[in-house]
């Protein structure tokens, strides 16, 4: 789900004000009207007590303040921008621009956080939310009805090649898709876009997925890539997983990827993969779903963490780390805690690794010895485990250290799929069955 399913024109507002309680009262009535029989004071009242117990600014210029209603089921979000900026948090210099209040019941509540985290990984949104005038400007520019730049780019000549040969192939080895990187619309265009019987899907960024084209052809999917700092193989590998995961590819499929290697701003490359031959290891022999007990956007989301860690490290410094998810309870009995658990007391909807809240505490705590143990439905429950298992494992390739050795373990024993990081040369790895089944 995107912001778009928890946001209206009439819960978004401009207001030039630079006190923090003024604007979450605001916003505090502005949701209240969509929720019969619950006054703006009790949502208000939620949301300071929510704000006492740790501040929701996220990001420089940015504010989630957040609070469960027991009274609904519906979840909503509200979002205010103030161009003088809204003194937030006293131990913070910095000034809070825009601030999206959600409010709702249980269900929905993270993958609302999720939505509004991943609609302003777009570095440039808060700097168009400033030039809004007014709440429907706010909305059109968080749902991407205005374009981030006053033209529209195009495909060059050689990348229109490049999809017509993709679709052709498509057609001739029967793909089940093809998948075209690129942020740039693909136009309807008779040269570029006939034969078209084949599933396409346009894969691009988080700004561009949700952008208004009015000469984009309809029938071009999008899919958004929410990982930072992929190289071009690494980012084709995530991609047909993502696919998978979201249902634009199917087991069995063989699919058609265009995109580019030498310049990823223009199309150079056709890559024909096969998801059963690539993702073997992520389909049981009777083709019965093996990740049950795991939220696909859980698994997703590990891997996303795990791309920014590798990717940035901490203060500088490539880190090691290791996460372990899904099939909790088999993997519990094969750990045991070599630190306190920072984890431990918390309520679950305070430690879900699907909190963008929480992102920056989980990357503090990767890096200690041991792994990071995450419930298939996005709950940590601890971090600094020592993981034993006696099943065997075989083949691993030479020069991988204790972690890999441990994922592998750990992978063989249970259904859980391990993901480890090498400090040495950031690599991630994916196991699976006791093997290294992916290298990004």
């Amino acid at each position: 789900m995107t912001l778009n399913d928890y946001v209206s024109p009439g819960r978004c507002m401009v207001l030039d004000t630079a006190d923090k309680r003024t604007a979450l009262a605001a916003l505090a009535e502005q949701v209240a009207l969509d929720l019969p029989g619950i006054a703006g004071q009790a949502v208000l009242d939620a949301v300071l007590e929510r704000e006492e117990a740790m501040s929701t600014r996220i990001a420089p210029g940015l504010a989630m303040p957040h609070a469960r209603l027991s009274q609904t089921d519906r979840t909503l979000a509200a979002v205010l921008v103030s161009q003088q900026g809204i003194a937030y948090d006293p131990s913070d210099e910095g000034r809070v621009h825009a601030v999206v209040m959600i409010v709702g019941g249980e269900e929905g509540h993270l993958q609302a956080l999720a939505a509004v985290a991943e609609r302003f990984q777009d570095s440039a949104m808060l700097d168009r939310l400033r030039l809004c005038r007014s709440g429907s400007d706010v909305f059109q520019v968080l749902s991407g009805s205005v374009p981030a730049t006053d033209g529209v780019a195009q495909l060059d000549g050689p990348s229109r090649i490049l999809i017509r040969q993709g679709l052709a192939l498509a057609q001739e080895v029967a793909a089940g898709a093809i998948l075209v990187y690129t942020d740039i619309p693909i136009e309807r265009d008779a040269s570029v876009m006939e034969p078209f019987d084949r599933p396409l899907v346009r894969v691009c960024s988080r700004s561009a997925v949700s952008a208004s084209f009015p000469s984009e052809d309809a029938r071009a999917q999008r899919l958004e890539f929410p990982f930072s700092g992929a190289n071009p193989q690494s980012r084709m590998d995530l991609t047909l997983l993502l696919a998978l995961a979201r249902g634009c590819i199917r087991q069995g499929d063989r699919v058609v990827n265009v995109l580019g290697f030498a310049n990823p701003s223009s199309l150079d490359t056709l890559v024909l993969s096969d998801a059963d031959r690539t993702y073997r290891f992520f389909f049981s022999e009777s083709g019965n779903d093996e990740f049950s007990d795991m939220d696909q956007s859980v698994l997703i989301r590990a891997l996303q963490v795990a791309t920014e860690l590798a990717c940035e490290g901490r203060e500088g410094k490539a880190v090691g780390a290791l996460f372990v998810v899904g099939d909790d309870q088999a993997v519990l009995a094969h750990a045991q805690q070599m630190v306190m658990n920072p984890f431990r007391g918390y309520e679950e909807s305070e430690r879900n690794i699907m909190d963008p809240g929480l992102t920056e505490t989980i990357k503090e705590f990767s890096h200690i010895d041991g792994a990071i143990i995450v419930r298939g439905d996005g709950v940590i429950l601890s971090a600094g485990a020592y993981l034993r298992s006696k099943a065997p494992v075989e083949g691993l390739p030479s020069g991988l250290g204790a972690r890999h050795v441990a994922a592998a373990g750990i992978s063989a024993a249970t259904r859980a799929l391990a993901i480890a990081i090498s400090e040495s040369t950031r690599q991630i790895s994916l196991f699976r069955f006791g093997k290294r089944i992916m290298t990004l």
